[in-house]
């Protein structure tokens, strides 16, 4: 009796709880409940009818403590085990497609808990693979472009262990991403392209420049605006600060010259500050790069624009100030005078203008800089003769002669793209990227004197890769 008792007792109560457990619901399911993440530019709003199990960020960092904002109604939230309530600081955080932040979400009138993963680096970030160690201290600069990724494209930092310090998803194509340095503060820039109708030959990208504090915080886009144009050349820049920079840009332009009809993108380059040009050069200025012309589209075709001068590398020389600029399809270097914009003087090319031997000449050529002995440091594609080479080249520009010479000939040929820095001149140590050609591997870290090797980087989807910086 005291059995039956006891049983029907514990129906009774147990039918009692499902009573009141469904009233409960019933009389909540109505309720709002939701979840909102912000994560640096992110804002993530998760309800029981929208739930994403895994999720790419933006941009993250492991330089800085990334703070989770949480604002939440009728809703627990746990992240990374951690009951949360308005804010959650991400620490000691690790870049990896295998470490996600863990996220758990409890709605009030729902029986379920929700699991969502937001991943550390995001799901489509290329495939990447590095080797060896690197023998300087300094963090690698790169972008995605050019390595085969069809979707979202990413600006990122490595450190020498090969280990992604920072990314930042941008909305098109990137291009040489560079640490700056301006009146005590830092700043991370970058090219981004933008849409834009080129109206014939598709040579020249159109782009922005994009200015982020120091704290990876986007600050402004920056754009050149020429005669018929409003964008800035894919390829590089030259910053100072927010208000002052050089950017290279085209103008469409038809030029009568000898009595034919060109249609030109005219090269502009301008050094602006507080939105004031200070110098601009012009590129139809000099009717002599119509002859120097040296590419394969044809330059006389009455329909097509074409892209005369191709620049894809700037820097300023540390001894007078001047700029100095690769145009690729003149096989030459220029400078400029950034007080005037004026011409200086061409090396290289059809229009060279110094003594020099056939070795002394390049041809395509990427990235220019200037070593402390103020050697130029070339990376000479080579592609008349086929040969890719690494140049160092003194010049005695009063003189319009070379002081001193010396190559460096790489294993393949790499006809497009490519650049070489200096990282420790002492110890002869450069930073590689070897551009279109056929290599394993994309980046190296390089002795220059005995090419040995010592950090190597690669991407596996494609390792043709435009600029590598390294900043301390």
């Amino acid at each position: 009796m005291k059995k039956k008792f006891l049983i029907t007792s514990i129906i009774s109560v147990i039918i009692l709880i499902i009573i009141l457990y469904i009233t409960y619901f019933l009389s909540n399911k109505d309720i709002n409940a939701y979840v909102v993440l912000n994560i640096n530019e992110d804002e993530i709003t998760i309800t029981k009818d929208n739930i994403l199990n895994n999720i790419d960020l933006t941009t993250l960092n492991t330089k800085y403590d990334t703070q989770i904002n949480i604002k939440s109604e009728n809703a627990k939230v746990y992240i990374n085990g951690d009951l949360v309530n308005n804010k959650y600081i991400l620490k000691n955080l690790e870049l990896n497609k295998t470490k996600p932040i863990k996220v758990k979400i409890k709605f009030k009138n729902s029986l379920k808990k929700y699991i969502i993963n937001i991943n550390t680096l995001p799901s489509d970030f290329p495939n990447y693979e590095t080797v060896g160690v690197a023998k300087t201290n300094q963090e690698y600069y790169l972008s995605t472009y050019y390595t085969g990724i069809k979707t979202n494209h990413y600006v990122y930092i490595l450190n020498k262990e090969g280990k992604v310090t920072f990314y930042r998803r941008t909305n098109k194509d990137p291009f040489s991403f560079k640490k700056e340095y301006s009146n005590n503060k830092v700043y991370y820039t970058y090219l981004e392209t933008i849409n834009h109708d080129y109206d014939g030959y598709n040579e020249s990208m159109a782009s922005q420049l994009v200015v982020l504090d120091e704290n990876f915080k986007f600050i402004k886009n920056i754009r050149y605006k020429t005669d018929t144009e409003y964008f800035a050349d894919n390829h590089d820049y030259y910053f100072f600060s927010e208000d002052h920079y050089i950017l290279a840009g085209y103008s469409r332009k038809d030029v009568i010259y000898e009595n034919r009809n060109y249609k030109l993108w005219d090269l502009r380059i301008s050094e602006v500050k507080d939105g004031k040009v200070i110098w601009e050069f012009k590129g139809s200025d000099y009717n002599r790069f119509i002859d120097s012309y040296n590419y394969v589209f044809p330059l006389y075709d009455g329909v097509n624009y074409v892209n005369i001068m191709h620049i894809n590398s700037m820097t300023i020389d540390p001894e007078d100030g001047n700029l100095v600029c690769s145009l690729r399809n003149q096989d030459s270097i220029i400078k400029i005078n950034r007080n005037t914009g004026k011409l200086m003087w061409v090396l290289g090319g059809k229009s060279n203008e110094f003594e020099t031997t056939e070795d002394h000449l390049f041809s395509k050529q990427h990235s220019i800089s200037y070593l402390p002995n103020h050697e130029m440091l070339i990376y000479d594609n080579g592609e008349v003769n086929g040969i890719t080479r690494i140049l160092k080249i003194k010049l005695d520009e009063k003189n319009k002669k070379v002081l001193s010479f010396k190559s460096y000939e790489l294993n393949n040929f790499a006809p497009r793209l490519g650049s070489i820095f200096v990282q420790d001149y002492e110890n002869d140590i450069y930073l590689l990227t070897y551009g279109s050609g056929s290599y394993e591997y994309a980046v190296e870290q390089i002795n220059l004197e005995d090419m040995s090797k010592y950090w190597q980087f690669k991407i596996k989807t494609n390792n043709s890769l435009l600029y590598t910086f390294s900043f301390d």
